[in-house]
């Protein structure tokens, strides 16, 4: 294989890497929070409230990330892409380990709001690919980033559904026998 100077491939196998669990963070608890209100709910809860604390919390999560993106990004240029990026991980595994926990609505809501202020490491992570490489591969490597940040919010999703494959068929079976694919 021939090698392309101007590549620090070392570092931009670690920023996949950081990009792919990025996507992972962002989608792994989406199927399983209607279930989580409704375990952490006091009394009885009908499905128009689970639906509607479903999108709040849903949506705290970019909310915080879009009030510190801008932080996340000033620090790095500050102190640099690796010590940003190493910071925002290990916040992010705080909140995500305080979700976890998490016993009613409110913690709930504050742990993906605070998961999303410290998340905010995309942008530093894309300063830092354009950083690992040259102007003529530039534009493939942050596609690919961009793929790979997809690939991760995927496998997200499927992890956070437990990984059921019978689950998993049955949902696809049904999907496949509505109206639009029965003709």
């Amino acid at each position: 294989m021939k090698t392309t100077t101007g590549i620090q491939r070392g570092k931009l196998y670690s920023l996949f890497t950081l990009t792919f669990v990025a996507g992972i963070a962002n989608s792994i608890v989406y199927p399983i929070v209607p279930f989580l209100i409704r375990d952490v709910a006091t009394g009885t809860i009908t499905q128009g409230q689970i639906s509607f604390r479903t999108s709040i919390l849903a949506s705290a999560y970019p909310v915080g990330r879009l009030l510190t993106e801008f932080f996340w990004g000033a620090l790095s240029d500050k102190i640099g892409t690796r010590i940003t990026i190493l910071t925002s991980v290990s916040f992010m595994s705080i909140t995500a380990f305080w979700f976890g926990i998490a016993t009613n609505f409110s913690t709930l809501l504050l742990a993906r709001f605070c998961m999303g202020l410290v998340g905010g490491n995309l942008s530093v992570m894309s300063a830092a690919l354009r950083e690992a490489t040259d102007v003529v591969n530039r534009k493939k490597v942050m596609a690919k980033s961009s793929g790979i940040f997809c690939l991760g919010t995927m496998f997200g999703a499927a992890i956070g559904t437990g990984y059921d494959p019978a689950s998993w068929s049955k949902a696809y079976t049904n999907f496949f026998q509505t109206p639009h694919f029965r003709n």
